[in-house]
């Protein structure tokens, strides 16, 4: 089995060190921005993407999986008579390119005639910059031999934990997502951006019928030193002494209305889903409708000084965050990355736009949340690292105090399923395990923890947090259609929401 991921590696290795000569690249963009002028564009983009990925997986002790691909090519976008043309290629002749762009320009002329509203963009500097993920060790470089050894040796120890663990599972996803970004106003960005990620996974059998499953997981923008830092090995242990919890001593939830606590990397889940998303300036105004596609937000909650949640609820997006997996300097409309709160202070502050859907709702800036998922597809508003800031003069300083301060309840871990409505207005979330609070002190362990609730009565619940951050990754997130698939993180403090309703 080794001897067929290393020669799959080698042809992958080989793909990925074909490129064009940089200066070659940059010349041939801006030759079709050029071109685009002269057709009457008021706008145009070339976007230059090279995605290498690499998925390897471990089971019960072997190697299992070798998944890679090396995709490149070019995505034009043009704005003409105040709508947008897209198209793509992964032909990177001038003949080619040249074709595409007249395609781009055809699908702008026919959007101008069957739209009443015209696209603009608001304001945004010129840059000529580079921009390389901080990381120690290209992930690329190593020998695929050696990265699949950790897999193998943590799920064969995982399953060492108990007899009753049928299945361990273990993967480790690689990417290098390098783009080019030459524009009609004179801007060039070049970014290379790193990123690595580990899952492991057990499921335990508990009786005839019954299985209990247990999943850590994380993924960040750094290189292989990632997967040293994620520790297979100790994972492993965990999660085996998780599951024996789960099968042995975990009852099932209590249904009624308590307190919850969430840990950092659930709570990313919540904000995801009922901030993240809804907070989407396409889906405010009604451009994106796929994988529950709108939002209960309006344009004019941006100038009510609209109540999110409660006074200590701050939700902060920030793609200069390293080493978060959403990291990046700018984003695929050549917008500089920068720090924005989303929720200050429980009041909703901005929305995350590219400068299209910004200037439709009379902003003067973008929030730098333009992303595509490759050269194939338009660039819509996306969420990068979007978690809970928690206010330092108010936050208590440990999770022991949290727990006390929630007197009785339940603290709820780890992220297992989600339900969202249409509009993001509400929600029902489940996690893999959890335990009672009683008496300020932890008590009995949980299973099948389940609660739901309508998106602002839930923020504005919050309660208390602890000052510590911790900031998880999601390779996962989904929009639009065709389909994107973007890298996200969220996370924040261990938090305390009051008054929660927990069952089904």
């Amino acid at each position: 089995m080794l001897q067929l991921v290393r020669r799959l590696s080698n042809k992958f290795h080989s793909l990925y060190s074909r490129s064009l000569d940089e200066s070659i690249m940059e010349n041939l963009l801006s030759n079709i921005v050029d071109f685009a002028l002269q057709h009457n564009s008021t706008y145009a983009d070339c976007r230059y993407v090279k995605d290498n990925y690499e998925l390897l997986e471990a089971k019960n002790g072997s190697p299992s999986r070798l998944s890679d691909s090396c995709r490149s090519g070019i995505g034009i976008r043009v704005l003409l008579d105040g709508a947008w043309g897209f198209a793509s290629t992964n032909d990177l002749k001038r003949s080619a390119l040249e074709k595409s762009l007249k395609i781009a320009i055809k699908i702008a002329k026919v959007t101008a005639e069957n739209t009443k509203t015209k696209k603009e963009l608001c304001s945004e500097k010129i840059y000529q910059d580079t921009y390389h993920t901080p990381h120690k060790i290209d992930p690329f470089s190593i020998n695929t031999d050696e990265k699949i050894i950790p897999l193998v040796e943590g799920t064969k120890l995982l399953i060492e934990q108990d007899s009753r663990i049928r299945n361990a599972s273990a993967s480790l996803l690689s990417r290098k997502y390098f783009t080019e970004l030459v524009t009609s106003e004179g801007t060039h960005i070049s970014q290379t951006l790193i990123q690595c990620g580990a899952s492991l996974t057990g499921m335990l059998m508990a009786g005839p019928g019954g299985m209990v499953v247990r999943t850590n997981e994380n993924y960040q923008a750094k290189g292989f030193e990632f997967l040293d830092e994620f520790d297979l090995y100790s994972q492993a242990v965990t999660t085996g002494s998780d599951l024996k919890i789960l099968a042995d001593k975990a009852v099932n939830a209590p249904s009624g209305k308590f307190n919850l606590v969430l840990e950092p990397s659930h709570l990313g889940l919540a904000i995801h889903e009922s901030v993240g998303h809804p907070t989407e300036l396409d889906r405010v105004l009604g451009r994106e409708t796929d994988f529950a596609g709108t939002s209960f937000i309006q344009p004019s909650f941006l100038d009510e000084n609209f109540q999110y949640g409660s006074e200590i609820v701050n939700i902060v997006h920030d793609p200069t965050l390293t080493p978060a997996l959403g990291a990046y300097a700018y984003d695929d409309g050549g917008t500089k990355a920068h720090r924005l709160s989303v929720v200050e202070n429980g009041r909703f502050s901005a929305f995350q736009s590219d400068r299209s859907t910004a200037r439709e709702i009379g902003l003067t800036s973008a929030s730098g949340n333009s992303r595509a998922h490759g050269h194939d597809r338009l660039p819509i508003d996306r969420m990068a690292n979007l978690y809970f800031e928690p206010n330092i003069k108010y936050a208590l300083s440990s999770l022991d105090e949290l727990i006390e301060e929630a007197k009785s309840g339940i603290y709820a871990l780890y992220s297992r399923t989600h339900s969202i409505s249409p509009n993001r207005s509400n929600f029902q979330f489940t996690t893999q395990m959890g335990y009672l609070i009683e008496k300020g002190e932890l008590s009995k362990p949980l299973k099948n923890v389940v609660y739901g609730s309508r998106t602002l009565d839930f923020w504005k619940k919050c309660l208390a947090t602890t000052k510590t951050v911790e900031i998880f990754g999601t390779p996962k997130c989904g929009k639009g259609n065709p389909g994107q698939t973007i890298w996200t993180s969220h996370g924040g403090s261990h938090t305390l929401f009051e008054d929660i309703r927990i069952g089904a």
